[in-house]
């Protein structure tokens, strides 16, 4: 779903506001360091610091702007234990319902200025 997801941002955020690291390279490395924590999400990092799951799913629709602002205001009306809580179910059924790939896109060559070390 990983692979998935960023391919449809791709296609969303036509402004190219956002971009995308690989866990474990070195632009993960420059935030925290030799440390690995477990990540099982997405990670969202920006001025305001690190931010995972549900609440990056509501940064990342706000970033996008335009009509995803609605999902995105509207998200934050439900509780972040209940957001999060439907995000780790997602994530726990994720290969289940969408499959799972053993490689992730190559970036065409006007997207790779948007994909970090």
């Amino acid at each position: 779903m990983c692979n998935s997801t960023v391919q449809t941002l791709l296609k969303m955020d036509t402004a190219h506001k956002l971009s995308y690291a690989p866990l474990m390279g070195d632009t993960w490395k420059s935030f925290f360091g030799e440390r690995h924590p477990e990540v099982d999400s997405i990670v969202l990092i920006d001025k305001d610091g690190v931010t995972n799951s549900s609440g990056a799913v509501l940064k990342v629709l706000k970033t996008l702007g335009g009509v995803w602002n609605i999902p995105a205001l509207a998200g934050k009306l439900i509780p972040r234990k209940v957001r999060d809580g439907a995000y780790e179910f997602i994530a726990r059924n994720r290969y289940k319902w969408f499959g799972k790939t053993d490689h992730c896109i190559i970036p065409a060559p006007e997207q790779r200025q948007l994909f970090l070390p």
